[in-house]
């Protein structure tokens, strides 16, 4: 027996690389681990065990009910010096809101079993941070946590400056404030991040909030792969400042409002989302060329599924949708290849008077069949609008200007005077480009003695100064002294804001402002060119 114990001895010695016969010169006792597979090499034990750290390792002991928040801080010191992976083995860890910062450059956090971290105290609970506005960390990874929290945790995961990570697997439960906060987060990948309150006690007010890291720090080209956001009396997902993001898959669903996209958070694409039963409305936008591909729209909600609020440019393409809302403050919405549910009167389901177009859509009646096609339309349009002062386009064929409006014409004479009607002297125009169009009807009220040459001057353009300025205007006249014999012509001369009135008899034009009197009245109508 006591020979056998020997040799036992002797074999752990050997194994932990301790002990006598250890062959410390040669190296070869101490490496007596070898890797299964062609090529592997001798190692020692030593060496393989302390491949990765568990917070264990630094005395932290799940399930006790003991803050593990100073074991935590120790691994995570060891491991931002070692370069090596974190790992959290399975069970509750116990830890203290704002007592550990598991944000480092490189760091690598992974759960083993989905463990637990229940926070304490008041605040936040998961928390990664740079540190300061604009400041950020980047290459880590966390996976496979649930973080769980209580009336007085605001935030489940709270992120700041983190950028080009991945975050997989991780669900939050039992947080007041938000459930994901995310401030200034470049190129990460959030991949199955989950709140689903159903069941809960204490509900968050957002599921996912993303936003900035002070100006000019937002959260931008990120991709969130199978986002569950569900079940709690608040918004699903608030974009409040992030571009160029790209949701993939996810579930919205049982809320007040599944998403809200604020003003700043442009060119954002949502591809095969699912909104359901949210009791307000499924979607609102309020920013420039969003999209949203094969997405279903569906919640018998008291709104619209999709309220287009100060949203320009916001594509629907594909996917389902009941009823949309587009505000007046809105433009340019595009609907293509929409089905579009056609079991309310038969109807678009679309309201309000934000221009649209749709495309290529169909009719979907309630048991999702496509039961007709959608002929191609455009909503109210407001018209088309040219810069302010214009902007001459050096292309001929281009129309760079288009203005109506109203001016005010006053008969003049040579000699004496003419006093007008002000209640009924007054006309129109229209500017196409170059071309001016002019109507109106001038009555005069008093005159003095009118004599000589008689022109009604205001044209709210002058003509062009070049020869092709001269035009012809249709002038008719009514209330004349018996004087005026023969038809009335007028003409506008170039460079001129005037129409000058003759009467024309006998082979001739005369002047005419002597056959004026009170109660005359000119209707005119004219088309001449300006500069």
């Amino acid at each position: 027996m006591k020979k056998t114990l020997t040799y036992l001895f002797l074999a752990l010695s050997m194994v932990l690389g301790k002990g006598a016969g250890a062959a410390s010169s040669s190296g070869i006792v101490e490496k007596l681990f070898v890797q299964k597979g062609t090529g592997a090499v001798p190692r020692t034990f030593a060496d393989k065990a302390t491949e990765s750290v568990s917070v264990s390792d630094f005395g932290a002991i799940p399930n006790d009910g003991n803050d593990d928040s100073a074991a935590f801080n120790k691994a995570i010191t060891y491991v931002k010096a070692s370069k090596q992976a974190l790992r959290i083995p399975g069970g509750t860890w116990t830890l203290a809101s704002g007592a550990v910062n598991f944000g480092a450059t490189g760091l690598h956090i992974v759960g083993e079993g989905k463990p637990i971290l229940q926070f304490t105290g008041t605040g936040n609970g998961f928390v990664m941070d740079s540190g300061a506005n604009g400041a950020w960390l980047q290459g880590m990874t966390v996976e496979n946590i649930t973080i769980i929290g209580s009336p007085t945790i605001s935030d489940g995961f709270y992120s700041r400056g983190i950028v080009r990570s991945v975050f997989r697997n991780i669900e939050v439960r039992e947080v007041s404030g938000k459930a994901f906060h995310i401030l200034h987060g470049v190129s990460n990948h959030y991949d199955s991040i989950k709140y689903s309150a159903q069941g809960q006690t204490t509900k968050a007010l957002t599921g996912l909030y993303v936003t900035n890291n002070g100006t000019g720090y937002y959260t931008a080209d990120c991709t969130f792969t199978n986002t569950i956001m569900e079940d709690f009396p608040g918004n699903g997902a608030v974009l409040n400042d992030a571009s160029g993001n790209n949701f993939q898959g996810g579930t919205f669903e049982g809320n007040a409002v599944g998403m809200v996209v604020k003003t700043g958070s442009r060119r954002n694409q949502f591809s095969s989302l699912w909104f359901e039963a949210n009791t307000t409305r499924d979607v609102e936008v309020n920013s420039t060329a969003n999209s949203f591909v094969d997405s279903y729209f569906g919640s018998a909600s008291s709104g619209p599924n999709i309220e287009v609020a100060t949203g320009k440019g916001t594509t629907f393409r594909g996917g389902y949708l009941r009823t949309a809302n587009l505000q007046s403050t809105s433009r340019d919405t595009v609907f293509s290849a929409v089905g579009f549910d056609q079991n309310t009167g038969g109807t678009l389901g679309i309201t309000g008077t934000g221009t649209y177009k749709i495309i290529a859509s169909t009719k979907i009646d309630n048991t999702g069949e496509v039961i007709g096609q959608i002929n191609d339309k455009m909503g109210p349009i407001s018209g088309i609008k040219f810069a302010n002062p214009r902007e001459p386009s050096r292309d001929p064929k281009t129309l760079d200007d288009y203005e109506e409006g109203s001016w005010a014409g006053t008969l003049v004479a040579g000699g004496g005077s003419i006093t007008m009607n002000s209640a009924l002297s007054t006309g129109s125009y229209t500017k196409v480009g170059r071309l001016v169009t002019v109507t109106g009807i001038f009555d005069v009220s008093t005159v003095s003695a009118p004599t000589g040459a008689l022109s009604l001057s205001g044209l709210p353009f002058p003509a062009s100064t070049a020869a092709l300025g001269r035009a012809a205007a249709t002038v008719n006249g009514d209330g004349l002294q018996t004087t005026a014999t023969g038809s009335i012509i007028g003409r506008i001369l170039p460079g001129q804001s005037s129409i000058y009135i003759k009467k024309f008899a006998s082979g001739a034009a005369s002047e005419m402002a002597s056959d004026v009197k009170a109660g005359t009245q000119f209707y005119i109508s004219a088309s001449y060119v300006t500069d």
